[in-house]
């Protein structure tokens, strides 16, 4: 291979920025956000709702309604749907975070999980200690018809590493300016 650093004739318009483990989404501030894209946004998660379950198969996770259509007959696992409002200082949108990504969130794994959902107070604790917690999701932005607003279908979720970002932030000042 061959790597050529500013080929001539090749004159790059816009560069999409992107956080840690999140291919090809730009990264953007949730005022800025619009219907259609994909995109991902650090924030703070101000507002949690309460999971809910529905039963999926256990080697594709796809709902199931009785049988898989792909691998007949399974035992259905419960899967978690998680709805939550993420805040960046210019706007708040409502995302909604599935599977692996609610764990993340919630900081607790599916057995904690699972018992969680059983006891409304436990849940109160997990909701507690995620509330505050600076996270960077990307995923789909959609409009929701009902409500007149974006909302965002959560593909990734990333807890925010303060050395990382001060890092980052130190990287982008004109080394004049420091």
């Amino acid at each position: 291979s061959e790597l050529i650093i500013n080929p001539p004739g090749v004159q790059l318009t816009t560069v999409a920025r992107s956080f840690a483990g999140s291919g090809s989404y730009e990264k953007k501030s949730i005022n800025a956000l619009q219907q259609g894209e994909f995109a991902g946004v650090s924030g703070t998660i101000v507002q949690i709702f309460e999971p809910r379950f529905y039963e999926a198969c256990p080697e594709c996770n796809r709902k199931i309604a009785g049988s898989c259509n792909e691998h007949g007959a399974v035992v259905p696992r419960p899967t978690p749907v998680l709805n939550f409002y993420l805040d960046d200082g210019t706007g708040s949108i409502r995302s909604v975070a599935f599977r692996d990504n609610v764990y993340t969130i919630l900081g607790v794994d599916e057995q904690r999980l699972m018992s969680a959902q059983s006891n409304e107070t436990s849940f109160e604790e997990l909701k507690r200690d995620a509330l505050g917690k600076q996270i960077m999701i990307s995923g789909k932005i959609n409009r929701n018809e009902m409500f007149d607003r974006l909302e965002m279908a959560v593909n990734r979720v990333s807890e925010i590493d303060p050395a990382m970002l001060a890092n980052a932030m130190l990287k982008e000042i004109p080394q004049n300016d420091v």
